[in-house]
């Protein structure tokens, strides 16, 4: 793995798994990243917009996952995943339940690990 690549990767299991108890770069030390942050939350925080009209946690969520899930099958081979992606679809769900906001936290959760 070349130094480029073992920074980025580090960077992002900061962002998403919290820092390392060595050193933080991104993060505060201590702090939780994505994930642990997120478990925290239950549905009906996740569900709640900020402000009228804003987008919620759990569209934020669906929206990163899908736009991860794009990189992944672009990382895996596929020529153009982008072509006809429903970028606005990624954004509609706005509520969920008790087993959405589990199976989408999930959904992350598998898509930062590939």
């Amino acid at each position: 793995m070349d130094s480029t690549h073992a920074s980025l990767t580090l960077l992002f299991g900061e962002l998403i798994d919290g820092p390392s108890p060595d050193a933080a770069y991104m993060l505060n030390g201590g702090d939780p990243g994505l994930l642990r942050s997120l478990d925290r939350l239950s549905a009906s925080a996740a569900s709640k917009p900020p402000a009228p009209g804003a987008a919620t946690i759990a569209a934020h969520v669906d929206h990163l996952c899908f736009g991860l899930e794009l990189m992944l099958r672009w990382s895996k081979g596929e020529a153009d995943p982008w072509t006809g992606a429903d970028w606005a679809g990624s954004w509609r769900r706005t509520t969920v339940n008790d087993q959405e906001w589990t199976a989408l936290r999930e959904r992350l959760r598998q898509a930062t690990r590939h």
